[in-house]
């Protein structure tokens, strides 16, 4: 799950935890997640007013036996050089000056190997942080990973504009299927389709 935002997507990410086995957030929203958790993750990176609500869908998900991976590491440019040099840093120790743009190494090798244990893989949402010109080479390693998967028998599902454009862009858009553009209508495709009864709200 990539993005940002908790407070607007709750009930998708509820939804999500009331079904999978495994959630794994990759976009800005993981600095929510991991401030939650207690790490000293910069202000700047973290929602406001969200890291109860955080901190509420973590604690579902403990119950539930879910598991949830954040990333350990991330990819950074210098924001007075907005470059395409990049650093690795660890999530608790990014440096002031430096903007994360994407999962780093030691996380994407992680989610990898996670994901090879999986039947039924949904790309939902950017895996992009912020802006940069070096994430091409990145979502391009990504989506042949996803090519492979579903070689070996993992039915991958992308959802959301970036994924659809992204794909449709490349060779890999014919393995990687089916591809819903929008965010709005996946949303509730995922909450009418994946919230259970023991994870619902009454409604």
């Amino acid at each position: 799950v990539g993005g940002a935002n908790i407070l607007e997507k709750n009930h998708a990410i509820h939804s999500l935890l009331c079904k999978c086995d495994m959630v794994v957030f990759i976009g800005t929203m993981s600095f929510t997640f991991l401030s939650a958790l207690g790490l000293s993750i910069s202000p700047h990176f973290v929602e406001k007013h969200a890291r109860e609500q955080a901190w509420e869908l973590l604690d579902i998900a403990k119950k539930r036996n879910v598991r949830v991976l954040l990333p350990k590491d991330f990819r950074c440019i210098n924001e007075a050089h907005l470059c395409d040099h990049t650093l690795v840093f660890e999530a608790q120790c990014i440096l002031d000056g430096w903007r994360p743009v994407e999962i780093g190494p030691e996380s994407l090798t992680e989610i990898v190997s996670v994901l090879k244990e999986c039947k039924t893989a949904l790309w939902i949402g950017p895996i992009k942080l912020w802006p940069s010109n070096h994430q091409y080479c990145r979502l391009l390693h990504f989506t042949r990973i996803l090519s492979q998967f579903n070689a070996s028998g993992c039915n991958s599902i992308a959802i959301g504009k970036e994924a659809y454009d992204f794909l449709k862009e490349t060779s890999y858009s014919c393995s990687v299927h089916p591809i819903f553009p929008e965010w709005g209508c996946s949303l509730g495709i995922i909450e009418r389709k994946y919230t259970c009864r023991s994870c619902s709200s009454g409604s």
